[in-house]
């Protein structure tokens, strides 16, 4: 029946409701769903039986499963994330953790945002890992908006333009000095670039490229544009957390 539910064959909640009751999953409330990507675990030519008895150790009542080449299982409370890394280690597995669940009849949707996640990292993360889904959300929020430069702010594209032609980090720059809300000590930090250079990028952003960094009711636009455009550099690392 969960394999069902992950589907998304059932459409009527009161419905799905009865079922799961009847199926003894009246009780069943994760708190999230964890999916594990199975491709270096098989190349090293592990025991399948081996990672669920351990799932089962590590996370009592996670009932896993195989499901589309990958293990699900459910968790009942927010993860420890030592206890996930050192699964990941063992087992050479690449894990997201979903964000929270809520109804189990939200499973489908959520576990629909985790497999897209696990999908947009894999090329990029080829080591094992173990992940929050929350920590990428900026990245999956920008990712319909890939190829629609029409919606970035043309004098950002412009910026976006002198950075690929000159390898200068003005969106960058951009793009940290609005998330850092002005702040220019702060922007520095992040940036690890001295005063005066980024008081030096910020003058000419408003001069040569006018833009109107200092509009509140420009922000929204020009940290979307700015990020648009580093994702469109591959800058992706900046929506990402830290190693």
């Amino acid at each position: 029946m969960l394999q069902h539910l992950l589907e998304g064959r059932f459409t009527d909640e009161s419905l799905f409701e009865l079922q799961a009751a009847s199926a003894g999953l009246k009780y069943l409330a994760p708190r999230r769903v964890a999916l594990a990507n199975l491709e270096l675990y098989r190349s090293a030519s592990w025991s399948e039986n081996a990672l669920r008895s351990t799932i089962l150790d590590v996370f009592p009542m996670s009932k896993p499963l195989m499901h589309d080449g990958g293990v699900v299982f459910f968790l009942n409370s927010d993860p420890d994330m030592h206890l996930f890394r050192d699964l990941s280690a063992q087992f050479n597995l690449r894990i997201v953790i979903s964000a929270p669940i809520g109804r189990l009849f939200r499973l489908p949707e959520v576990y629909a945002a985790t497999r897209a996640l696990m999908a947009l990292l894999l090329p990029r993360m080829p080591h094992p890992f173990a992940v929050m889904a929350e920590a990428y959300q900026a990245l999956m929020q920008l990712q319909p908006l890939e190829g629609r430069r029409d919606l970035a702010l043309p004098s950002v594209r412009a910026l976006g333009e002198r950075d690929r032609e000159e390898g200068t980090l003005y969106c960058l720059t951009l793009y940290t000095y609005l998330i850092c809300h002005h702040s220019l000590q702060e922007t520095c930090a992040r940036l690890y670039t001295h005063r005066n250079t980024v008081l030096y990028r910020v003058k000419r952003m408003r001069e040569d490229f006018d833009i109107p960094i200092d509009d509140p009711d420009q922000h929204l636009a020009l940290l979307l544009s700015a990020a648009m455009q580093l994702v469109e550099q591959g800058r992706e690392d900046v929506f990402m957390p830290e190693a």
